[in-house]
């Protein structure tokens, strides 16, 4: 999280520059109900000192099987 009352050097994680973007096209970006594209991606130019994982930590971006998956659901009362 950035620190608006500290300068660059001071920055409790570092800081890094964005490199790119990546969103959807049809992302809407307002608050209406068919606005689900509205994600968006960077990928971080080096800070020359560290890698940005390596200090907040990361998530691997997988792939999902899909709706196509077999639900059992049972309810009792």
């Amino acid at each position: 999280m950035h620190d608006r009352t500290k300068t660059a050097a001071a920055q409790p994680y570092a800081v890094w520059a964005v490199d790119k973007w990546f969103r959807d096209k049809g992302a809407t970006w307002d608050k209406a109900k068919s606005s689900d594209l509205d994600c968006a991606f960077a990928s971080l130019k080096p800070n020359g000192r560290e890698n940005v994982q390596d200090v907040v930590g990361a998530n691997t971006l997988a792939r999902t099987p899909g709706y196509a998956n077999k639900v059992t659901v049972s309810c009792s009362t």
